[in-house]
């Protein structure tokens, strides 16, 4: 995946994303902690991405992952 389609398909779950991590949570200011911390992870994690897989599901399985850390 180019790196613009990698940061567009990011953003363009991030509301819903902050919805889960807040559904896993209950605290809004711990949930942007963890959407934050996330996005640093998928960032750095970029390369590991297989481009067969589902971005969605991918992302949100590292969202619950943060949550738990």
């Amino acid at each position: 995946m180019e790196s613009d389609q990698y940061f567009l398909a990011i953003t363009a779950i991030q509301n819903r994303w902050h919805a889960y991590i807040l559904s896993l949570l209950a605290d809004p200011v711990a949930a942007q902690d963890v959407l934050q911390e996330t996005h640093l992870v998928l960032i750095r994690k970029a390369d590991d991405f297989q481009i067969d897989a589902s971005f969605k599901s991918w992302a949100y399985n590292t969202a619950r992952f943060q949550v738990l850390a």
